[in-house]
């Protein structure tokens, strides 16, 4: 069998973190396996998760090999383009040839791969979305996803049937997806990097799910994993309704960016925000040094004292999400959620730091 060298590489690259969580006796091994029309199937697979990605390649090839070892051998040289041939020896041995260079390898049974189990049922009711969209979607709200392993409810992504919701207990992302889902999925962590990771080799994610799986295709590849029991936070609880918050105040978010980038290398963690018919950013009991920034509002219906509330500027920063359109902040009093609403219809809710 031929197969082109980078192609086979970057498909190797994105299997990586999967084979890294295979079994200690069977580790880092990809399955490859001859599909039809002239293609290369490559997965990699645990017990919850299987990830495979279609390749065009000419010939035969059936086995098991070590994946790290493969990716190493197979990294594009700067000679342009080259194919890499892989070819069965024997029962136990396969020959990998490099830019000339024949290896040999030992060769596993491909039929000893890991299967997903349960991930063969119903696969019934796709949803077709956008894959642009939802590279964007997930790019905005994985970074609020919790990295805490003993609350494993928060490491998800909840696909709620219209949007996308993460939070770590700090602060909440939201997005409204483009479709709908048939039913609320609660995604892992790790699999919904995995989904981040393929989702722009192609120009349509289709989804499909059974009450215990789910199913992502997209461009070459097939995503196949578990889905967590729904037992995310009811999320929208946490999301304070504008009407019960003193100000809503229009800034351009690029401007609020920019301070907090002069503001980034004097805070300790901690920034204030002052709105008083603009808004100001400050830094608070900071060690290092003392500075504020202004920052005009395109509309304001605040009136009355200062409000002022202390928050974290990696989160506000994070909100914002690099956007180039005016966001609408929602503010109350110091102990209230701050609420960035984005004009497409994402927000954030950052919880507030105490000023003491």
């Amino acid at each position: 069998m031929r197969v082109d060298r980078r192609t086979l590489y970057q498909a190797l690259k994105k299997l990586l973190p999967l084979m890294s969580k295979q079994p200690d006796d069977d580790a880092a091994h990809v399955t490859l396996r001859s599909a039809g029309g002239a293609k290369l199937a490559i997965s990699a697979s645990t017990e919850d998760v299987q990830l495979t990605c279609l390749l065009p390649a000419d010939g035969y090839f059936v086995g098991r090999l070590p994946g790290r070892w493969l990716a190493k051998l197979v990294k594009p040289s700067s000679r342009g383009r080259e194919d890499v041939g892989l070819e069965v020896h024997d029962e136990h041995t396969a020959k990998v040839e490099v830019g000339g260079v024949v290896v040999k390898a030992a060769l596993h049974s491909a039929g000893s791969a890991n299967p997903v189990p349960g991930g063969d049922g119903d696969w019934s009711n796709p949803t077709k979305l956008p894959a642009a969209a939802m590279n964007d979607l997930l790019s905005f709200v994985l970074p609020a996803m919790s990295k805490d392993v003993g609350r494993p409810h928060l490491c998800t992504l909840l696909l709620d049937r219209q949007c996308a919701v993460t939070t770590d207990g700090h602060r909440l992302m939201a997005a409204r997806l483009p479709g709908v889902l048939p039913q609320p999925l609660l995604v892992e962590a790790f699999v919904a990097k995995m989904l981040s990771s393929i989702i722009s080799d192609g120009d349509e994610l289709v989804l499909q799910s059974t009450d215990t799986h789910l199913r992502a295709m997209v461009g070459p590849w097939t995503l196949i994993a578990r889905v967590r029991p729904n037992d995310f936070p009811p999320f929208r609880q946490v999301i304070p309704d504008p009407e019960s918050l003193t100000a809503r105040v229009e800034v351009d978010a690029r401007a609020l960016a920019g301070a907090l980038d002069t503001l980034r290398p004097l805070t300790d963690g901690v920034v204030q925000l002052r709105v008083n018919g603009a808004i100001t950013l400050s830094t608070w009991c900071s060690t290092l040094g003392e500075a504020e920034v202004e920052i005009p509002t395109i509309e304001s219906n605040h009136a009355g004292d200062d409000l002022v509330v202390g928050l974290d500027p990696a989160y506000l920063e994070a909100a914002l999400a690099k956007t180039r359109q005016p966001v609408v902040l929602s503010v109350g009093g110091p102990l209230d959620p701050v609420r960035i609403d984005h004009p497409d219809g994402r927000l954030a809710v950052v919880m507030p730091r105490r000023l003491v």
